[in-house]
């Protein structure tokens, strides 16, 4: 459940002050978390690979998605953009459930799965390691019902969340907390995924939650109000992917060539919106101009002088908010670092021209 009243305080201080996203196949099956940055422009994109372009024999890799939609949309675009056959990767995308995903990594049965339950696998003992994140903020949108224009509307309404202890429920006691609003004020309820929420509030029986942003952008459509994004209200790591210990140790070039393809991924999708966008439409049965509007809601999650990294506030809060949920005692700015390794990261970054200034372990 969610932290006390007490502790949502403390959560607030720290954020004034420094201011994770079926019945999984099998892991070797094939593919079934705005402002401006201000950060310098990103390098040029590499070309996608040519006809020309040296051989190499294709290493499979198995990258598992919690869930295939708009909020892993860079690594969809990884492969389409051919940023990982360039790097002679042949990368595979299957949806497998949390429970699926965390035994096979463990057992090095695939090489990447999400960062928001390895990490979490990874306070309890499990060999993984946080390596790259496609946004340094959180990507979720509020949306309200038609009387909710403002988060200063939400007292005496159902607010909808996936789970307790849910990024959702995070930000949701987060943004509840900021405006002064009691949790007693409002009825959380949960109610699952985007999809299941999406549908509860179109039948009438939640009139707010935080989605992916083609989702709000669906609903904005048919009459609801996008109220924001809540990126600096939780400015945590996103979307990200964790790998096992000796995979780090045995084939860190691999791991390099892997996070090489999704540094371009990410500065082709700030540099070619549009593109991207007919990306989306394409593999993610998107509308044409939902997705266009999804992608520029994100983009400002994407971090130009660090892309695929993170803040140190944000590593902190994101282990303050998982060991509260799981019931731990410790030092968060002990136990969050020990779970992420950004050493390939730096080095992938430099050796395409990037210096990170930002971000965790930039010097």
């Amino acid at each position: 459940m969610w932290p006390r009243a007490s502790a949502l305080l403390v959560l607030g201080a720290l954020l004034a002050a420094c201011a994770s996203p079926g019945a999984a196949p099998s892991p070797t099956a094939a593919p079934a978390k705005p402002a401006a940055s201000t950060a310098a422009v990103a390098p040029p994109v590499a070309a996608a690979p040519t006809a020309q372009s040296t051989p190499r024999e294709p290493v499979r890799v198995v990258q598992a998605l919690p869930t295939r939609d708009f909020g892993f949309l860079p690594g969809v675009i990884a492969i389409s953009k051919g940023f990982t056959a360039e790097e002679g990767i042949q990368l595979e995308l299957p949806v497998m459930a949390s429970n699926a995903a965390i035994p096979a990594i463990t057992n090095k049965e695939i090489q990447f799965a999400s960062a928001g339950s390895g990490t979490r696998a990874a306070y309890q003992g499990a060999p993984l390691k946080g390596v790259f994140y496609y946004y340094n903020q959180n990507t979720l949108i509020a949306v309200g019902a038609s009387d909710v224009r403002s988060y200063r509307d939400l007292p005496g309404k159902v607010l909808a969340i996936a789970s307790p202890g849910s990024s959702e429920d995070w930000v949701i006691k987060l943004l509840l907390n900021r405006e002064g609003i009691p949790v007693s004020d409002v009825q959380i309820a949960a109610l699952g995924q985007g999809p299941q929420r999406v549908q509860a509030l179109l039948a009438g029986q939640v009139q707010f939650s935080v989605l992916n942003a083609d989702l709000a952008v669906d609903l904005e459509r048919q009459g609801y109000n996008v109220i924001g994004d809540v990126r600096t209200l939780m400015p945590i790591p996103w979307s990200g992917f964790v790998v096992h210990q000796d995979l780090l140790r045995e084939q860190p070039e691999l791991i390099k060539r892997w996070i090489r393809a999704h540094i371009h991924a990410l500065q082709f999708m700030k540099q070619n919106p549009s593109e991207t966008a007919a990306i989306a439409t394409r593999e993610l049965g998107l509308d044409s101009a939902l997705a266009l509007r999804a992608v520029e809601l994100v983009l400002p999650a994407i971090n130009d002088d660090d892309p695929g990294g993170f803040t140190e506030a944000g590593l902190l809060l994101n282990t303050q908010l998982d060991m509260e949920a799981l019931g731990m005692s410790g030092d968060p700015a002990q136990i969050g670092p020990s779970t992420q390794d950004v050493t390939l990261l730096r080095q992938v970054q430099r050796e395409l021209g990037i210096r990170c200034t930002t971000g965790y372990q930039c010097q």
